[in-house]
């Protein structure tokens, strides 16, 4: 006789409120995890006073995040670029912690527009998001994913219906991403 189980439909996705909780998005069948911390005022102001005009999409390999956060900021200043810069030291330290890479890449967007509108699943092993302006990256706990559509591609039918969960302003969102079964995520209007 075969028997035949249907996929667990438990949370993928969790809320912690201590940074070295993060690493639980490692562990079983877990998407997402995210840090929950009051939005770091002044970054957060830097972001949409600085940024919020600009339209912005930098990258940067780099192997010591401070170093790395300066280069994305090359040519923007403005009040609270000291705190952005710490908190993305900070962060790029934490996921460093938690991974032990060797080399990180950091990526600054700024826009009007949406980045990824639609859900989907990245194709990255393990992604730290944090959101400093406007509306902050929305995922799907695991029983709100139509997997049939992500494989065709088709990100307007990927929502089964259900919940949204959303990052706020200033929260920490590590996404881990194996396979096919990543972290369905996507990016609404915002910096």
């Amino acid at each position: 006789m075969v028997v035949r189980l249907a996929p667990p439909a438990a949370l993928s996705g969790l809320r912690v409120v201590h940074p070295a909780d993060l690493a639980l998005v490692l562990e079983g069948e877990r998407n997402v995890c995210v840090l929950q911390r009051p939005a770091p005022g002044p970054a957060c102001g830097f972001a949409r006073e600085a940024l919020g005009s600009l339209r912005l999409d930098r990258s940067v390999r780099c192997v010591d995040p401070a170093r790395g956060a300066e280069e994305l900021l090359r040519g923007i200043e403005g009040a609270g670029r000291a705190a952005w810069l710490e908190d993305v030291s900070w962060l790029g330290e934490l996921y460093r912690d938690l991974t032990e890479a060797d080399e990180l890449g950091l990526r600054l967007h700024a826009s009007d527009r949406s980045m990824c509108p639609g859900f989907h699943v990245d194709r990255v092993g393990l992604r730290l998001v944090c959101t400093y302006a406007g509306l902050g990256t929305e995922w799907l706990q695991e029983p709100q994913v139509a997997r049939e559509a992500l494989a065709r591609r088709a990100p307007g039918q990927v929502h089964r219906g259900g919940p949204i969960e959303r990052m706020e302003a200033g929260e920490v969102g590590l996404v881990n991403l194996p396979s096919e079964n990543g972290g369905a995520s996507q990016r609404p209007d915002g910096r």
